[in-house]
């Protein structure tokens, strides 16, 4: 495995979150910016790279059979990501309105930008239609059960709960939206212009790097001391690095899947925490500091903790 190219796509990260973090202590980008960047990551950047995810797939038996069983399979990872995500807010004892944020760094990982190359440099471009694929998988839940996570504990209505319409409005997004009409361009194999599809990937290529600055702006507000010694944040990234991977493995194994796609469905576990919950948490009024606190400390431990996975997965499906 290329632990080489693992490094360099987390050196990005930090570099954008560099970014975003001197383009706040320089003036440039204050802190109210961030919703704004949110907004862009959410309702523009985030729909193309759906759109853009879905419909580059071919269409025919094999690949709707390998679709089914990803998809299938991916779902489960996600319940039972959602699962170990609820106890360990109840042993860790996690604050009634910071449990949504962090159950969404655990459930979600940041299998796009970071994953891919990985996915390449780890399998070739199996690997990576494999993960494109959980990409897409990722994308129900992420705006579905990520939201509802988020908007539980909002306290729009002082202690009473939101009508269940709100909910439900609050779910049929502009992503999810997206994802629907990507699925059915798909499916229908209508054809995308290509000047339009340049738009497209344009747009989808902004998603990360925004995400990512906004993540920067958010850090000026913490302090790197308490942020280590958070004892929550840091048991959280042992489930997120540790614990769901080496748990999603072991279910896996009485199942005889491919070796192949085993692999890459633990991998897509093993990544860090999502970039898009911390745009979420702003978008519905959350601690988007507890958010980027605990992207970024899942991102810096990763660089322990990928390359051993990634050569770990490397001898099993090897």
């Amino acid at each position: 495995m290329a632990i080489a190219t693992v490094l360099s796509q987390i050196a990005s990260v930090f570099f954008m979150v560099l970014l975003g973090y001197i383009a706040n202590r320089a003036g440039w980008l204050p802190a109210e910016s961030g919703k704004y960047l949110s907004k862009i990551v959410i309702n523009i950047a985030a729909p193309c790279a759906v759109i853009q995810s879905i419909t580059r797939q071919a269409m025919d038996s094999e690949t709707v059979a390998v679709m089914l069983t990803i998809f299938g399979v991916g779902t489960a990872t996600y319940i039972l990501s959602w699962l170990i995500s609820a106890a360990f807010c109840e042993v860790f004892k996690v604050a009634r309105e910071d449990r949504g944020i962090f159950q969404n760094c655990i459930i979600f990982t940041n299998n796009g930008f970071m994953g891919l190359p990985v996915a390449n440099a780890m399998f070739g471009q199996e690997g990576v239609f494999y993960l494109v694929l959980l990409n897409v998988v990722m994308l129900l839940p992420l705006y579905t059960l990520g939201v509802a996570l988020l908007r539980r504990n909002r306290g729009l209505h002082g202690d009473r709960k939101e009508p269940f319409w709100l909910k439900l409005r609050a779910m049929l997004n502009i992503p999810i939206v997206s994802a629907l009409a990507g699925l059915a361009i798909f499916v229908l194999q209508i054809p995308i212009p290509e000047n339009v599809n340049a738009v497209i990937d344009s747009l989808a290529s902004m998603m990360f790097p925004l995400a990512m600055m906004t993540i920067g702006i958010q850090l000026t507000a913490s302090k790197p001391r308490e942020v280590m010694l958070n004892h929550r944040l840091n048991a959280m990234v042992v489930f997120r690095l540790a614990v769901i991977p080496l748990v999603t493995f072991l279910l896996l194994l009485p199942f005889g899947l491919d070796r192949l796609m085993a692999g890459i469905i633990v991998l897509n576990v093993t990544f860090p925490c999502a970039a898009m919950p911390v745009a979420l948490a702003e978008e519905y009024g959350q601690n988007v500091k507890l958010a980027a606190e605990g992207t970024f400390l899942s991102t810096l431990f990763s660089m322990i903790s990928l390359p051993i996975a990634g050569v770990l997965l490397t001898l099993y499906v090897v």
